[in-house]
């Protein structure tokens, strides 16, 4: 990354961009969630701004010339989206945010932007409002759907992913394959927590709708863990299935620092992981690094599209 270019990372949360993006020296973040930022701070040497990006007179005075950064990084809230929610769109107060950040880009003209959101972004009104600021503005875009296992990365979380630039992009290279399998995110018997157990009961009465992998296929790729992770049973992340010695099965959760890893966090990466829903929340509404990075790598600028701290064959 060159000396001149500075990066803005909205809607930042636990600083998904920034830890996919090591090699990005002058960032600043911006995000409404205190918590977030805290964790941020304790990972990341970079300045994090707290503002709710509403469109109030709040952004102006706590962004000011920020907004003049020259590559903007943003993954808006999802919730306005999902297949499982209301899907109000623009509607949603959720969706104001963004707004203001899509008036922003007509003001200020960044030289480069990419953005992830859920895959349903594609058809959204936002997305067409988006959209249309970029071609009004005269940028070149390109966008993609991607999930991590399409780059051999065993966690689905299918994404729409956008790049714009005033200059071109690259054009979409070849995508890194790390084949890694889930067995090597998890950790061994004896530092599982016993809280993560699934009790009998609770086996038995979701059985069927519970999401389950087993640690010894290769194959296997977990669901998308979500922000409801530990509080919701079921269509929040998937369940490891561990063959007991003396027969049967019996399901515990993933960690939070096995869930991290298999967003692409490495393990340097600090939290508490005492405090378990808090974390499982936070890492819900991240990233892939795997998929981010790759996108990244499409910034004249960016880094290369492999994570560094990951080998592949």
């Amino acid at each position: 990354m060159s000396g001149q270019e500075t990066v803005l990372e909205l809607f930042a949360g636990i600083g998904g961009m920034a830890c996919a993006w090591p090699e990005a020296a002058d960032v600043v973040a911006v995000d409404i969630n205190r918590s977030a930022a805290e964790l941020y701070r304790s990972n990341f040497p970079h300045l994090y701004v707290i503002s709710g990006l509403d469109g109030g007179g709040a952004h102006n005075r706590l962004l000011g010339d920020l907004w003049h950064r020259s590559t903007w990084w943003m993954s808006p809230p999802c919730q306005p989206f999902t297949h499982r929610g209301k899907r109000r769109d623009v509607d949603d107060p959720r969706s104001a945010a963004l707004q203001t950040c899509i008036d922003a880009i007509e003001r200020c003209r960044p030289r480069w932007i990419a953005m992830e959101n859920v895959a349903a972004f594609r058809n959204s009104k936002a997305c067409r409002r988006l959209i249309e600021t970029l071609e009004r503005s005269r940028y070149h875009y390109q966008t993609l759907d991607l999930c991590a296992t399409e780059l051999g990365w065993p966690n689905r979380r299918p994404r729409f992913y956008l790049v714009a630039g005033l200059d071109r992009p690259r054009a979409w290279r070849r995508r890194p394959f790390y084949r890694i399998s889930l067995e090597a995110f998890l950790e061994t018997d004896e530092a599982v927590h016993p809280d993560l157990w699934i009790d009998e009961a609770t086996t038995k009465r979701y059985h069927s709708a519970i999401d389950r992998v087993m640690p010894g296929d290769p194959r296997q790729s977990t669901a998308c863990f979500t922000a409801s992770y530990g509080k919701y049973v079921v269509h929040s992340g998937s369940y490891l299935q561990i063959e007991c010695k003396g027969g049967g099965w019996r399901l515990r959760r993933f960690s939070p620092r096995e869930v991290a890893r298999l967003l692409g966090f490495p393990d340097t990466y600090r939290f508490d992981a005492q405090n378990r829903r808090a974390m499982w929340k936070m890492l819900g509404n991240s990233l892939s690094l795997p998929a981010a990075r790759y996108i990244l790598s499409h910034l004249p600028h960016g880094p290369n599209p492999e994570l560094p701290w990951w080998s592949r064959d």
